[in-house]
């Protein structure tokens, strides 16, 4: 079945479209600094030429940032007039009575140059000229002309050409595209948030938009303040659900490199999408209700703006529109009401990269030095039972038009983590979440099965009129919820009230294992249980002897202990071989992304992935791919790759 991507997707890319075109900034032509060549190389340059490449850069700019490199049509080769254009004297365009029929006179500085050129051009049925030059075309563009007819002029050393204006797309059988962007900063804050401990980043500009989150920030239903208002954004009611950012701050450094192959049928043959992160700093507290039993199988997008500062335009070529935002993807079950807190913070102070293509060439470079901590989850209220996962996963989009044609969307998720588990409430049981026996003489009114696991995962998904509809996984990994048990294996849980730091400071440590309505999570093994009290003593009297599976340490602290047995408990509690020896172990303590209930999966750059088995999932190996063009920036990085499986 398609990911509910692709339907956000085709209906995105509509309204998009639109938007692209006004937020991407144009491209001026880029010409190589004149030079003086020896006679064999610009001799070269008169030839007209089976492959040429075209720079181009922003305004103003030292070098090149992007290129496009066509392959000509066969019997037909293209000329770049600019690379000859140091053995010229003049250049003058006649436009004719026909709109787009044209006559173009070069005129030759040197006898020598006009002779090559001349008869070079007179032996070709035809060929394609490329013009960068004001005489020709606006200064922010290129003329592209077919060649009809060539006339030569010996006297003046000058040669006119009958010309065919035509579309700079159209001038190959197929071209490639190259860009890479400058670096772009982009985050959010609440005022109230905590400074983040990294530099420069404590005042956040994002994109050019400034997103003020509150210290409770909506996120959905959807918040129409974090969509820009040039987007129609179609995002669906989340009838029940509502999400919140609490005190939530983040702050992204990071540069894009794209590289595309299009064929003369202006489909994308082959694309590869390189993003390096610089600097990434991340601390976010999600806060979900559910107001009734429900099911959530959807994607919504909760952030989501154009970047005015990835986005090009290649005149009469192609437009490229990149967008950022944020998708909460959920797949919840969820049995009852309930409101719960959970969160993360995440850092990664070195660079790091992913490569999203498809053509099997995906990997990912220098994540070991990510990390990222779980911030306690808790219940805050309702009871529930649960299968759920969930993410609040940053995204790119990138879309793409040739000309005025409909385009095609991709897009790269980062899933860091994606927070999966299950959570059945039980009452009335024991340590195990076992129901109560004849032996049990330790309860609990209500304990939950529990199970978690986090998939850290990097995802490409694309469709459209030029992308194939795909979706791709560049990198899949399962790691362990801290301590606490995976999915396949739940062990027994309670909720325990928020008196850590009390206990912590040496103030009521017994206060942070009692069993609460609402709170943090605790291992039902560590947490004070009832102790039934008539029951342990009606067993002392019938067996001279105390049960062996109570934790008499507890009991004498957390409860009044009767005279006729006392004593018998103060032995059991000195002997830890004879009872349970749990106390103060609070274990994992304040569970981070939760019952899985699914939480998580915030962050958005935080990746740890250690050097071990990676099963179904790809290897390790140094270095990139040896095929495909070469990508920028960051392409070079060292440090262990990591490449999907083909």
């Amino acid at each position: 079945m398609r990911s509910p991507f692709f339907v956000w997707t085709a209906c995105i890319f509509v309204w998009t479209l639109l938007s692209v075109l006004a937020q991407s900034k144009p491209l001026l032509p880029y010409k190589n600094p004149t030079r003086t060549l020896p006679r064999s190389t610009w001799k070269r340059e008169v030839v007209p030429k089976d492959v040429i490449t075209l720079y181009y850069a922003p305004d103003g700019a030292q070098r090149p940032t992007s290129s496009l490199t066509f392959t000509a049509h066969q019997n037909v080769p293209v000329l770049l007039l600019e690379d000859l254009e140091v053995h010229l004297e003049n250049i003058v365009c006649h436009t004719t009575l026909e709109d787009e029929d044209s006559v173009i006179e070069i005129v030759f500085a040197s006898e020598d140059a006009y002779s090559v050129a001349a008869v070079t051009w007179s032996s070709l049925s035809q060929f394609i000229l490329v013009t960068s030059h004001p005489a020709c075309n606006p200064r922010d563009q290129r003329g592209a002309w077919l060649v009809s007819s060539v006339l030569r002029e010996d006297l003046k050393n000058a040669i006119s050409l009958e010309v065919h204006s035509i579309p700079l797309r159209e001038i190959g059988s197929s071209f490639h595209i190259s860009h890479v962007s400058d670096n772009v900063s982009a985050g959010w804050r609440s005022p109230s948030a905590p400074k983040l401990q990294s530099r420069n980043i404590d005042d956040i500009i994002p994109m050019n938009k400034t997103f003020d989150f509150a210290p409770r920030q909506q996120l959905l239903p959807v918040d129409a303040s974090l969509v820009d208002s040039s987007i129609n954004d179609p995002t669906p009611d989340p009838d029940g659900l509502q999400v919140f950012c609490v005190d939530c701050v983040s702050a992204l450094d990071f540069s894009v490199g794209i590289e595309m192959d299009v064929s003369d049928s202006l489909s994308v043959t082959a694309a590869w999408i390189n993003v390096t992160v610089n600097d990434f700093q991340h601390d976010i507290n999600l806060e979900i209700s559910l107001s009734e039993s429900r099911t959530f199988n959807e994607v919504f997008d909760v952030l989501l703006v154009p970047v005015p500062d990835l986005g090009v335009s290649f005149h009469d070529v192609a437009t490229i529109g990149f967008f950022w935002g944020g998708a909460i993807r959920t797949d919840l079950t969820i049995s009852g009401a309930v409101n719960f807190t959970v969160g993360a913070s995440a850092s990664v102070r070195a660079t790091a990269t992913f490569v999203a293509t498809n053509v099997d060439q995906s990997s990912a470079t220098g994540w070991d030095e990510s990390s990222f901590d779980i911030h306690p989850f808790r219940l805050n209220s309702g009871s529930f039972s649960v299968t759920a996962g969930i993410s609040l996963s940053p995204f790119l989009d990138v879309t793409v038009a040739f000309g005025l044609s409909a385009g095609s969307s991709a897009r790269l998720y980062l899933n860091t983590p994606h927070v999966s588990g299950t959570a059945t409430i039980a009452s009335s049981v024991n340590r195990e979440c076992q129901p109560l026996g004849p032996n049990d003489f330790e309860s609990f009114a209500d304990a939950l099965t529990f199970g978690a696991g986090l998939n850290i995962s990097l995802e490409g998904n694309s469709s459209g009129a030029l992308f194939p509809n795909d979706d791709k996984i560049i990198l899949n990994k399962f790691l362990p919820f801290g301590d606490f048990p995976t999915p396949d294996k739940p062990e027994c849980m309670v909720f325990a009230a928020d008196n850590t730091a009390d206990a912590a400071s040496g103030g009521n440590a017994i206060a942070a294992l009692l069993p609460a309505a609402t709170g943090t999570l605790l291992a039902a093994s560590a947490a004070i249980p009832t102790f039934n009290i008539s029951g342990i003593e009606s067993y002392y009297s019938a067996h001279g002897a105390l049960p062996t599976n109570v934790n008499y340490s507890q009991m004498l602290l957390a409860t009044a202990v009767p005279d006729d047995i006392k004593a018998a408990v103060e032995r059991a509690a000195e002997s830890p071989h004879k009872h349970h020896s749990h106390t103060g172990a609070i274990v994992g303590g304040i569970i981070g992304g939760v019952a899985a209930v699914v939480l998580l999966a915030i962050g958005v750059w935080y990746l740890r992935f250690r050097r071990r088995d990676n099963e179904n999932v790809g290897e390790w190996f140094g270095g990139l791919p040896k095929t495909g063009p070469a990508l920028t920036p960051g392409s070079q990085v060292d440090g262990k790759d990591y490449v999907s499986a083909k």
